[in-house]
Order: C-alpha cells, then sequence, then structure tokens
C-alpha cells in the first residue's frame, strides 16, 4: 500500500509491521497532440482541471486551440496514489482543492474513473483530450505524454530517477506514520511522489515461511533496489533502507521469539 495502516492497527493475526520497498513518482499523464511531450503545468493548474474550473487545454497551452475539451481521469478505486495525489493539491491549492478532497477515494467533481493505475493509464490511451494521474511506470510502460510540473522552487521538472529521489531527500524523516513526500524543497525535485510499503504480520504463524518472507523482504528494500530504475521506480534513499532493514528486524514468532537477530 502507498498508504500505511497507523501504528497501531492490528489484524486477525495480531500486530502489524510495515516495510518500504519502493520509492516512485506520480506522473501527470495526458494524450492531447497539441501539448507535446511535457507540457509545463502548475499545482493549481491541476486543481482546476480535476475541479472542473479549468475545461480547455488552451489555457494550459496555446498551443492547442480554444475548444481542445480537457476530460480527466482519476481512480475510481481505494487508492494510495490519489491519496498522495489529492494530498499534493490540497498543499499547493486548498481554495480549488479543499482538504474535504484529499484522501484514499475523494468524490472528483469532475472526470471519469478508471481502476488500478493500469485502468487510468488506459483510459487517458484510449480517451481523446484527456488526463489522469498513475505512478510513472505506467505511463512509460504506455508510452504516455507526460507534464513537467512545477515543483515549490517555481522550477517545472519531469519526474524520473533524479527528481524522485530529489523530491525524497527533503523528507529525512519518514516512518509508517509520517509518510506523505509531496512538494518536496529542493530545487529539483518532482513534487509529486510517494512509498509503497509491504504489510505483514509482527508475528509469524510458520517460523519458516516468516524466515523466508523476511529474507525477501530484505533483498527488496536492499540488493533488489538496482532493479527499480529498469521497471520505472527509484531506489529507496539509505535511511528508508535503513528504516526497512530495522523493521523487518522486529519480526517474531508465533510464541514472540525474533525471527532474526
Amino acid at each position: 500500500s502507498d498508504v500505511p495502516e497507523p501504528s497501531a492497527t492490528t489484524g486477525t493475526g495480531g500486530a502489524l509491521l510495515q516495510i518500504p520497498v519502493v520509492l516512485g513518482g506520480i506522473a501527470i499523464a495526458y494524450n492531447e497532440p497539441c501539448l507535446g511531450a511535457h507540457v509545463q503545468i502548475t499545482g493549481s493548474q491541476i486543481a482546476q482541471i480535476y475541479s472542473g474550473k479549468i475545461t480547455d487545454w488552451h489555457t494550459i497551452s496555446s498551443s492547442c486551440p480554444t475548444g481542445s475539451n480537457i476530460e480527466p481521469v482519476y481512480r475510481a478505486d481505494s487508492s494510495g496514489t490519489s491519496n498522495a495525489f489529492t494530498h499534493y493539491l490540497t498543499s499547493v491549492d486548498a481554495g480549488d482543492w479543499p482538504s474535504s478532497l484529499d484522501g484514499k477515494q475523494p468524490t472528483f467533481p469532475k472526470g471519469e474513473g478508471g481502476n488500478g493505475n493500469a485502468g487510468v493509464a488506459g483510459d487517458v490511451q484510449g480517451g481523446s483530450g484527456t488526463v489522469g494521474y498513475v505512478e510513472l511506470a505506467y505511463a512509460l510502460q504506455s508510452g504516455l505524454n507526460f507534464a513537467a510540473v512545477q515543483n515549490s522552487s517555481g522550477a517545472y521538472v519531469v519526474p524520473n530517477s533524479s527528481s524522485v529521489a530529489a523530491d525524497a531527500a527533503s523528507f529525512p524523516g519518514v516512518t509508517a506514520d509520517n509518510y506523505l513526500i509531496v512538494n518536496g524543497t529542493g530545487a529539483g525535485a518532482y513534487p509529486i511522489s510517494t512509498y509503497s510499503w509491504v504489510i505483514v504480520y509482527q508475528k509469524q504463524s510458520n517460523s519458516n515461511n516468516g524466515i523466508t518472507l523476511g529474507k525477501m523482504l530484505d533483498w527488496m528494500a536492499t540488493a533488489g533496489q538496482s532493479d527499480a530504475a529498469a521497471i520505472g521506480y527509484v531506489p529507496l534513499p539509505s535511511n528508508v533502507q535503513s528504516l526497512a532493514i530495522s523493521t523487518i528486524m522486529k519480526m517474531e514468532s508465533s510464541s514472540g521469539q525474533p525471527l532474526f537477530s
């Protein structure tokens, strides 16, 4: 999940552990040829598109003729991507995107819904004048154009490994209770980024399976990060890798004995 559970949350198997495993950017992907590959757009403009205040691509770019209708696409399902995206909109333009529209499944004032990142990417790709927010990996896989978004320093930045890492660097104190990393202060930061977390039970009912799971998670958070760029994600910063490892070390057997030492 891109949205960790609150720290006191429990499940049928008891207390939960939440382990960061991947970092990624949320691209503003679109299907409108008159915009070119990386149209420049501000956070307020994105908020106004999704609120229905801006309806014509000509308002965003003079390269588009008047009457180039905008069709926003959003996540219809409950989504951590929506949570990060709407939190970003509220943080940059609370007037056009109030906190009541900040969350995993808000009621979007305008547009059409798609299920999952793949559904949103597909709706953008198959539509006309469409725009949607998707994890960068899905925009790249779909061959979609995506925007250069204005960051807090005033620069227009496209999401890539360097710009997402620069955003994450603005938030060194990340935890499962303090996980949002939008609108970082770095000059080269891409402002709409998020971590994804694996959620497991602290007490494992089968110790052998728990050890195997813990070793897999350790690989994902460390050595496996070398595969991140090839699939459109960004390696975890060293401090977040350390958080992942220290959390894995808290895994226990059903009797409360540590699985790792």
